[in-house]
């Protein structure tokens, strides 16, 4: 997982998605995590995307980083089993 401080974390106001994860967008920082204000309008929602977004981010050294497989859903269980949270959720 990269530093804090290597990525951009941005809120926008999106309707069309929940989050996003860029990689390399070429610009100064490498990874880029925005969360829609649109549609997350609390805090459980917030950390929820920001965990999905991340599990997209711990990928980012495979040619699925995008994908919601089964490495993804295992991934997504033990955040989910850790933080109390419904891996269906992630």
């Amino acid at each position: 997982m990269p530093l804090p401080e290597e990525i951009n974390f941005v809120v926008d106001k999106d309707p069309a998605a929940m989050g996003t994860y860029l990689y390399d967008t070429g610009e100064e920082y490498e990874h880029t995590i925005t969360i829609s204000a649109a549609r997350c309008g609390h805090l459980d929602t917030v950390i929820r995307v920001l965990c999905h977004e991340c599990i997209h981010m711990s990928r980012h050294k495979t040619s699925k980083w995008t994908h919601h497989d089964k490495e993804f859903r295992n991934r997504a269980h033990r955040i989910s089993s850790e933080l109390g949270f419904d891996p269906l959720e992630l």
